[in-house]
């Protein structure tokens, strides 16, 4: 690929737009299933959580989640639009049930009141928080007291050998999500480690290194 088509796939990974934007956020979904996976049993989803995702996607994984707990209400946040629509359609079965509802946002400022969630999900978005400190800070905020947060993360070296990277994705060590979770009120409790075999973006077989980062708010 050359340097506009790395940009434009960039742009797309980042907030999928047209039709496009729709077959890479089916292809995403796939492909980043195990990561959803393990990172939703984190969550230690009990009776009556309120859970907040960011960068939901197509969310063919709420099915799932909703599965692991009983009387949960979940709010899902996107910056595309495309997926936002995609996930409304998928979960329209779910929503005689089950209190469920997307909203399109900035990116940054979640449109909900202090202290509304006592679980927040993100998966393989941290890489487009701009800046990374407000939306860190904003999870924190929307977060009750002893709420817990999941942000999982391909691993650095791993990103690194991707050639689309350079094209607006920030990449992040352990240590640096630290720091984002201390200055933002929340306490990292553990970095779990994974590694799985991965479709990649042109349709290669990859082995995957990735960090669930497991934070809680003080």
């Amino acid at each position: 690929m050359n340097d506009e088509e790395l940009k434009e796939l960039a742009r797309q990974l980042r907030c999928p737009d047209g039709e496009v934007g729709a077959q890479l956020g089916e292809s995403m979904g796939k492909s980043n299933d195990g990561m959803i996976q393990a990172s939703m049993v984190l969550l230690d989803l009990g009776r009556g959580r309120h859970v907040l995702e960011l960068g939901h996607g197509a969310c063919t994984h709420l099915s799932a989640l909703l599965e692991m707990g009983t009387n949960l209400s979940y709010a899902g946040l996107e910056i595309s639009t495309v997926m936002y629509r995609e996930a409304k359609r998928i979960a329209e079965p779910l929503s005689a049930d089950h209190e469920v509802e997307f909203r399109v946002f900035d990116g940054v400022t979640i449109p909900f009141g202090d202290a509304s969630f006592d679980r927040v999900l993100s998966v393989n978005t941290v890489y487009f928080w701009t800046p990374a400190r407000a939306v860190m800070d904003e999870i924190s905020r929307v977060l009750t007291p002893g709420g817990v947060v999941v942000v999982s993360y391909v691993d650095k070296d791993f990103m690194k050998t991707l050639p689309f990277v350079d094209a607006g994705f920030t990449l992040y060590e352990d240590s640096e999500v630290q720091t984002l979770a201390e200055g933002s009120g929340l306490r990292v409790e553990a970095f779990h480690k994974r590694n799985e075999q991965a479709v990649s973006k042109h349709g290669d077989l990859v082995d995957r290194r990735y960090t669930i980062a497991e934070l809680r708010k003080l």
